[in-house]
Order: structure tokens, then sequence, then C-alpha cells
């Protein structure tokens, strides 16, 4: 686990080239204390909860094509949650751990995908605005990145997005406690 104090955060700052229209604008969020993961639950881990018995790990590999509704049962089941897309954030721009243990799957947050207050849509409009939970999107935010994600998009700030019943991309998760 890594632990973190309360802090303040800018979320959707930080990057000097391009910027997707929804990590804008520059939104200040405050954090309360929590600690989380310090990597992405094991195949292993999330086999053995899956299965009740005890599956061997040798690589350690992050789970995989796991679904929203599976890594909220399974947080909740350790009596923990899935990160705010706030936290998240937090603790990859705040920890070189953390960051360094992200990219491996796209992780699941507990957040709507929704616009952030004073959003403005970009130049494609159908990037965004669609999928917007208000809008009947039902998406979640995922952040990291996958093995097969472009390096260009492997920051902090980017925000992806899919239903929570998808299980087909290279998605899994983290678990994380206020403190």
């Amino acid at each position: 686990m890594i632990a973190f104090a309360a802090g303040e955060i800018q979320l959707g700052d930080g990057r000097g080239d391009y910027q997707f229209d929804n990590e804008l604008p520059v939104t200040a969020a405050q954090i309360a204390a929590f600690e989380i993961d310090s990597r992405p639950v094991s195949g292993a881990a999330f086999l053995a909860w899956r299965s009740g018995t005890s599956v061997p790990d040798e690589k350690d590999f992050a789970a995989m094509h796991v679904t929203h509704c599976d890594a909220r049962a399974y947080a909740a089941a350790r009596g923990r949650r899935l990160p705010t897309e706030a936290e998240w954030e937090f603790a990859a721009r705040r920890s070189p751990e953390f960051f360094a243990s992200t990219g491996q799957v796209w992780e699941w947050t507990s957040s709507e995908f929704a616009p952030r207050d004073g959003f403005q849509p970009g130049p494609y409009w159908d990037y965004s605005v669609p999928w917007f939970a208000h809008n009947g999107g039902a998406h979640m935010v995922l952040k990291g990145g996958s093995f097969a994600t472009h390096p260009r998009l492997k920051y902090p700030q980017y925000r992806n997005f899919y239903t929570p019943e998808r299980r087909d991309m290279f998605c899994g998760f983290r678990t994380c406690k206020s403190v």
C-alpha cells in the first residue's frame, strides 16, 4: 500500500502539449487522506477470489479483462473500494513508485465519465460529449494505459472511458481505502 495525506490536485494540469477536451478545464479537487495498492491487483489474487481456491502466481501479472462490477465486488470483499479518478491521478502525480507501476492495464476508477465544470467541447464534438454520464453514456473512467497503449497516451491526466460491463479491453484495477 501507498498512503497519502490529504491534499489538493489540479486535475488536467501538467501537460505542455495537446490535451483532450474532456481533460479540461483544469479543475481543483480536494483529496482526503487515503491508501492505495502499490500496483494493480494480480491475476492470481483475482482468480483466487473468483474460484475460492489458491492460484499460483509465478509472474504476478495484473488481472486483465475485468468488468467494473467485478472490480468493485473484489474491492468490497476486502473492505476496500475502487479509487476515484482524482485519487488515482493524485497518486500517479505524487508517487514515482505508483506511476512506475502503471501501464500494464487500464485501471477502473469509481468515477463516472462526466464533464468538468466549465467544459467546452473540442473540434471533435462526438469524441467526449455523447459518452458523458448525463447524456446517458453510463461510462466509467479508466486511468493509466495498458501494455497495448501508445506511450503518448500514458500520462496521469488522460481520461479513458468504457461502459462498466466491458471486459474485452485490457482493464484491471487497484483498490483503495480512506484513512
